[in-house]
């Protein structure tokens, strides 16, 4: 990563990094903070003010031109000027349901989907965060399917719930591992013979032990508080041990950061669509669930295709390719599982 490319740019493509960079890291803090207190009215405002400077700037970007000097990009700018005034409106009216779907609209489409086509082999932010890197459409994929799967579930009217929230979590994950294999070393990959008996004996067993710990979620149980919090802290563990040990980049952390986000926010909404759990004793009535099913398997077969890609080619240790997946599975998977277990022990609402 270096910022020469960005400090070397024109000053509209600097204003334009040193608005939506904040906004990104602001809008995904507030995610988690409690809303209508003052200070979410507070960051609210700097963050609409920080999204119109990044469009207005975008105006004076032509690295793209198709029409005159602009592109469809450009008609996603006045799409966010709108928005934003219509964050503000609705706000004022309090058109609460309004608002936060323009907000989730707004920061996953205008920040998250747009964002991931910066990294497009010969743009300036491809050359700022991945030094050039040709090999990145596996990274562009995986996070564009991220954010059109978040807008899909919470532009939805009705909850998700049993396996359809399962299989949407699942989806929101499955792309990483499934792009993991399919970059610039994909010709060189072993048949899946070769990949199975080469493969720690080790590793079969905790398949089985995961396969078991997802299907005991499936089951109705009763447990005490601490024991809800259990799965968050190990994924916690795992995902931040992951990070650091290839790496520990600041894209990495970008995309962590992005992961925990829309992982927060699916599981606040799937544990509200459960009702209240917690009993006057402390005791939890979990209903039973897939999508720590799909949760476990997705991680699984994120760090299985990271291990087997790296076994092919050991200059992937450290590389985007496999950093940045491996991050938004694991930010992903602590974000759902954390927020969740939070609201259905009583800890936040």
């Amino acid at each position: 990563m270096t910022f020469e490319p960005i400090l070397n740019a024109p000053l509209a493509v600097q204003i334009h990094v040193y608005t939506v960079v904040p906004a990104f890291v602001l809008g995904a803090f507030m995610f988690w903070a409690r809303k209508g207190t003052r200070v979410h009215k507070l960051l609210g405002r700097v963050w609409v003010a920080l999204m119109a400077i990044t469009a207005l700037a975008s105006f004076f970007i032509h690295e793209i031109r198709m029409v005159g000097d602009f592109s469809p990009i450009h008609l996603l700018s006045i799409l966010t000027l709108f928005s934003c005034g219509f964050i503000v409106w609705t706000a004022r009216k309090r058109r609460f349901s309004a608002h936060r779907k323009t907000v989730l609209a707004l920061y996953w489409g205008g920040i998250g989907l747009a964002g991931a086509f910066t990294i497009v082999p010969g743009r300036i932010m491809n050359q700022a965060l991945l030094g050039g890197s040709q090999n990145v459409w596996p990274i562009i994929l995986a996070l564009a399917g991220l954010c059109v799967g978040v807008l899909v579930i919470f532009r939805r009217d009705k909850p998700l719930i049993g396996r359809r929230a399962a299989g949407a979590a699942l989806a929101l994950v499955a792309a990483p591992p499934l792009l993991l294999g399919s970059g610039g070393h994909a010709l060189a990959a072993p048949g899946a013979t070769d990949i199975v008996t080469r493969t720690p004996v080790w590793v079969w067993p905790l398949l089985v032990a995961l396969l078991w710990l997802g299907w005991t979620r499936s089951r109705p149980r009763t447990v005490p508080k601490a024991r809800v919090l259990i799965l968050p802290i190990v994924l916690a563990g795992i995902g931040i041990g992951s990070f650091f040990s290839n790496g520990g980049s600041a894209v990495a952390a970008s995309v962590l950061l992005a992961g925990l986000a829309a992982g927060a926010a699916t599981g606040q909404k799937l544990a509200r669509t459960e009702g209240k759990l917690l009993d006057d004793a402390g005791m939890v009535h979990l209903k039973g669930e897939w999508v720590s099913m799909g949760l476990i398997l997705a991680i699984f077969a994120s760090r299985f295709a990271a291990g087997v890609a790296q076994g092919i080619d050991p200059s992937l240790h450290h590389s985007p390719a496999i950093a940045l997946p491996l991050a938004l599975v694991s930010g992903f998977s602590i974000g759902l599982t954390g927020m969740r277990a939070l609201v259905q022990t009583g800890l936040r609402t």
